[in-house]
This record gives structure tokens, C-alpha cells and sequence, in this order.
């Protein structure tokens, strides 16, 4: 993280990445393509406030390792020994570790349609909000959060216009228990789908994870 120390504003792109696919990484390209974000630091998530099944963190951060070449944020999580890892918690960390950065917290439109069960929402107030549109999740505008943002300058919708093809991770998971490789070819960088395959745990992981 030393080098982000000059960057004044860093996208904080979040998520479980099980398994790490294509479309994070357009996500990650799209981000710095803007003219207002200076860097990227991705934070799997370590442990889900409500999804128990996700794979081993040690398997995701290979995974995304093999797929970026740019900061995988995994220390921050480890020594804070999360029992349940919020996000507004991991915001807060980043701040006191970057104090002149501007953080922008990064999320899907799958993610923002579910802000009614978001834990102390009123908390993202203190930050900044980039959404990443996906095509079959859209924006409600009207929501009185979202209007909140809006109104402070507090959100940035990318994609709008053009949303990002969703792809869907269980759909992913599905083939890869199958043992379909070939179907996933250029929607899971070869270098994640020879992660995957060559870990017989990750795949015993994945199929208990389909049938649950």
C-alpha cells in the first residue's frame, strides 16, 4: 500500500471474487480509465456478514493474485481478525492508513439494489460511492439514500448508459464443478481457471458450494 501514500483518490473495490472473473477485471481497467481516480486497492472480503460458503480466503487472494497485477489488500483484513468484516469497518482502516486520500467505495448495482439491508448505512456518508452498473441490476434513483448521495456529491454511477454484462459467479461455479473448463474461457483468465483446477480443495469447495 506505500505506493497509493501520493495517490489522492483510490477506488476501494470490494467483494468475495469467488472465483475472480473477467468482469472484475473490467471493473479494475474501466476505474482507472476515469479521470478522477489516481489508484485501485481490490479487498476481498475475509469473512461475509451473511454468506457462509464462500471459498477460503488464502484461495481467493491467489486467485485474484494471479488475475492483477495491482493491490490485492489482504494484511488489513488478517491483523484486524475480522468475526464479521464490514465494509464501513475496512473504510475506516484504509483512512487512518491513508489520511490525505479521498476513498471511493466501489460496488455493483446488484449490491446498491440491496442497500435496505446495508448495517449502519448512514456510515457511507463519510465516503464516497462509485457504482458499477450492471445490466440486470438497476438503479432505483429514488431511493432516499440514494437521493442522500446524490445531493452531497457523494455518488458516481459508471456504466449507466452502457452497463457491464453481468456475469454470473454461480453460473461460473456450476461449469467448473462440471468440470467445463472450456465454457470458461475468456470469462475466467486462464491463470485463475489453472489455480482452480490444479487445487483439488478449491474444487471439493466449489461443489459442496453448488449444492448448498
Amino acid at each position: 500500500m506505500d505506493n497509493l501514500h501520493e495517490k489522492h483518490n483510490i477506488a476501494v473495490y470490494v467483494g468475495t471474487f469467488d472465483p475472480p472473473h473477467i468482469g472484475h477485471k473490467i471493473v479494475v481497467e474501466s476505474l482507472l480509465l476515469t479521470d478522477f481516480i489516481d489508484g485501485v486497492i481490490i479487498v476481498p472480503t475475509y469473512k461475509h456478514c451473511y454468506k457462509n460458503n464462500i471459498s477460503s480466503y488464502d484461495d481467493r487472494i491467489k486467485m485474484l493474485e494471479n488475475m492483477f497485477d495491482t493491490n490485492i489488500e489482504k494484511e488489513l483484513c488478517e491483523s484486524n481478525n475480522f468475526e464479521i468484516n464490514y465494509t464501513y469497518d475496512t473504510l475506516h482502516i484504509l483512512q487512518e492508513k491513508l489520511p490525505h486520500s479521498k476513498l471511493y467505495l466501489t460496488i455493483g448495482s446488484d449490491l446498491l439494489q440491496k442497500i435496505d439491508l446495508w448495517y449502519n448505512r448512514d456510515i457511507y456518508m463519510n465516503y464516497f460511492i462509485i457504482v458499477i452498473c450492471r445490466d440486470t441490476y438497476p438503479i432505483n434513483i429514488t431511493h432516499d439514500f440514494i437521493q442522500q448521495l446524490l445531493i452531497n456529491n457523494k455518488l458516481t454511477i459508471i456504466g449507466q448508459e452502457l452497463p457491464f454484462s453481468n456475469i454470473n459467479s454461480t453460473l461460473i461455479r456450476k461449469h467448473i464443478v462440471n468440470s467445463k473448463k472450456n465454457n470458461l474461457i475468456g470469462i475466467v483468465p486462464s491463470k485463475v481457471l489453472d489455480y482452480i483446477f490444479n487445487n483439488t480443495h478449491l474444487l471439493e469447495h466449489y461443489k459442496k458450494y453448488s449444492e448448498s
